[in-house]
C-alpha cells in the first residue's frame, strides 16, 4: 500500500515541476516577445525620424529651387490634363518610391512631396488680355464712376488699356477668376456683366467712405501676384497672331515679369518650319517645344519634364531625392536583418 502511494507522490511531483517548468518558459518568451517588441518599436521610431529629416531636407531643396510650376497659356488645356499630367510626372519620375515608403510607418503617413502645377489656363482671349490679367499690361478705368460706402452696393465698371480707349474684353474662365482687385486702394471682388460684356461688376470688400473714382485710374488684379514665383510654363497658341516679331515679344515679357527668369518652358501650336517655328527655335533652343494640334497630354507631358531635366531644373532636387534614398533604404535594409 505505502509502494503504491509512493509512485503516485512521484508522479504528482513530476506533473507539479512540468506544469512549473512550462510556466517559467511562457514567461520567459513572453518577457522575450515584450523585449523583442520593444526594441522593434525603438528601430522604427528611429526609422521614422531619420525618414522625417530627410523629407524636411528635400522639402527644403523644393523650396528653394522649384517650389511651383504654372501652366501660362491660351490653349483649352483639355480640363486641366497637362497641369495635372505634368505634376504626375514628377511624382512618379522623382518621389514615388520615397513617398511610398513614408506610408509604411505611422508617424511619417501623410508626409507627402510633389511640386504642386498651377493652371493659369486663359481661352479665348487676345495675349495682351492675357497679360492684363497678369498684371503685365496696365488696366484703367474707362469710365468716371463712384464707389459706395457699403459692401452691399454693387456697380458697373469698365475696364480700359491704359493709354488707349479700347475696352479690354475679359471673357469667363473654368479656372480663373477676375477675383478680387484694388481701385484707388480699395478692394473688392469683380465680376463679368450678365447683361454687358463690356462691363464688369464691382463690390468693395470692406465698408467706408463713398469715392469718385476718375477714367484713367489703374486698376490692380491681385491674381497677377499669385503665380510670379513659379516656373512658367508658357503654352500659347497663334489666335491673334499678327507677326512673328509682336508674338514673340509679348511671350519675352512674360517671362520678364516672373520672379524666375532664367528657368522657363515655352510651348506652341504652330506648323514645323514655319517662320514662328524657326524663330522660336533659334532665341529660346531647348526652352522651346513645338506641338501640332493633335495633342497627347500624357506624352507633352512626359516631354515637358524631360526637357526640365536636360536643362538642369531638376538636377538638385533630384540629387537630394538620390541622397535620402541610399540612406533611407540602406538604413531600412540593415534593420530588416
Amino acid at each position: 500500500m505505502e509502494k503504491k502511494l509512493n509512485i503516485g507522490n512521484v508522479i504528482l511531483t513530476i506533473v507539479a515541476v512540468l506544469l512549473i517548468a512550462l510556466f517559467g518558459f511562457i514567461i520567459y518568451n513572453d518577457n522575450k516577445f515584450q523585449s523583442n517588441s520593444t526594441i522593434d518599436v525603438q528601430t522604427n521610431n528611429e526609422y521614422e525620424q531619420l525618414i522625417t529629416e530627410n523629407m524636411d531636407k528635400i522639402q527644403k531643396v523644393i523650396n528653394n529651387n522649384l517650389n511651383e510650376i504654372v501652366f501660362y497659356g491660351d490653349e483649352y488645356l483639355n480640363n486641366n490634363a497637362l497641369a495635372s499630367g505634368l505634376q504626375n510626372v514628377f511624382e512618379k519620375e522623382l518621389f514615388t518610391k520615397i513617398n511610398g515608403l513614408t506610408s509604411k510607418y505611422p508617424r511619417v503617413i501623410g508626409y507627402h512631396l510633389s511640386i504642386p502645377v498651377s493652371n493659369f489656363e486663359v481661352h479665348g482671349e487676345s495675349l495682351e488680355t492675357i497679360m492684363a490679367r497678369m498684371g503685365i499690361v496696365t488696366t484703367v478705368i474707362g469710365k468716371r464712376c463712384v464707389i459706395p460706402a457699403d459692401t452691399d452696393t454693387s456697380i458697373e465698371i469698365q475696364l480700359n488699356k491704359a493709354g488707349a480707349n479700347i475696352p479690354f474684353n475679359f471673357v469667363k474662365q473654368t479656372y480663373i477668376k477676375l477675383g478680387t482687385v484694388t481701385i484707388d486702394n480699395i478692394p473688392g471682388k469683380i465680376s463679368i456683366s450678365e447683361d454687358n460684356p463690356d462691363s464688369y461688376i464691382f463690390t468693395r470688400s470692406t465698408p467706408g467712405n463713398e469715392t469718385k473714382i476718375k477714367s484713367g485710374t489703374k486698376v490692380y488684379f491681385e491674381s497677377s501676384q499669385q503665380y510670379k514665383n513659379a516656373l512658367p510654363v508658357i503654352f500659347f497658341g497663334n489666335n491673334d497672331f499678327t507677326s512673328t516679331q509682336q508674338y514673340m515679344n509679348y511671350i519675352r515679357t512674360i517671362i520678364q515679369n516672373q520672379d524666375k527668369k532664367d528657368k522657363y518652358i515655352i510651348i506652341c501650336r504652330t506648323k514645323a518650319n514655319s517662320e514662328l517655328d524657326v524663330a522660336m527655335s533659334e532665341l529660346y533652343e531647348y526652352n522651346y517645344i513645338r506641338t501640332d494640334d493633335d495633342i497627347d497630354y500624357n506624352d507633352l507631358s512626359e516631354k515637358i519634364y524631360s526637357r526640365m531635366k536636360f536643362l538642369k531644373y531638376t538636377s538638385r532636387i533630384s540629387n537630394a531625392v538620390e541622397k535620402a534614398e541610399k540612406q533611407l533604404f540602406a538604413e531600412n535594409s540593415e534593420s530588416e536583418e
